[in-house]
């Protein structure tokens, strides 16, 4: 029998749950954010590993082993749309805010065939970190979800590409 994934929680310190719940978890908030009519795109999740970390997050194989403990990653079911959105568990909130700077230094924001995101940026709770490459709107409703689901405390959002 399968164990299910836990369902993260807003807790006093923070998130809790793999990478994959709090992604899922942060990715619904947002569309409850922002509606019938602005959804997020449809996306496939994909688990990240040393092999990916450095395409998907801009993150070296090694760093991601060093840090990181668990990541997924949402992206657009149509290649042409640029859309992604990460959740990265770190060993811990040290380590988190490694990556941070890590993932905003490495991330490759043109990385999409003829069309760029509005906004990349990336914020950390704890040991999580979202990262996501979208729509200004998009962005908005993403930070908000993961705000709220991480109990209000989250650090400072670094914005480090812009349309």
């Amino acid at each position: 029998t399968a164990t299910p994934t836990p369902t993260p929680t807003a807790a006093p310190g923070g998130l809790t749950g793999d990478s994959a719940a709090v992604l899922q978890a942060v990715l619904d908030a947002a569309d409850a954010r922002l509606g019938e009519d602005d959804k997020l795109p449809g996306s496939f999740v994909t688990t990240v590993d040393g092999t990916t970390a450095s395409a998907m997050l801009g993150v070296a194989a090694e760093q991601f082993g060093s840090y990181a403990t668990d990541a997924s990653v949402a992206t657009a079911a149509i290649g042409t749309f640029p859309h992604a959105v990460a959740i990265i568990k770190c060993k811990d909130a040290a380590a988190a805010g490694e990556v941070k700077k890590l993932v905003a230094g490495g991330f490759d924001p043109e990385k999409w065939i003829c069309v760029f995101p509005e906004q990349c940026f990336v914020v950390e709770s704890g040991e999580y970190i979202l990262l996501a490459a979208t729509k200004n709107v998009s962005a908005d409703a993403l930070i908000a979800g993961f705000t709220e689901l991480s109990g209000g405390s989250v650090g400072s959002v670094n914005v480090f590409y812009a349309r």
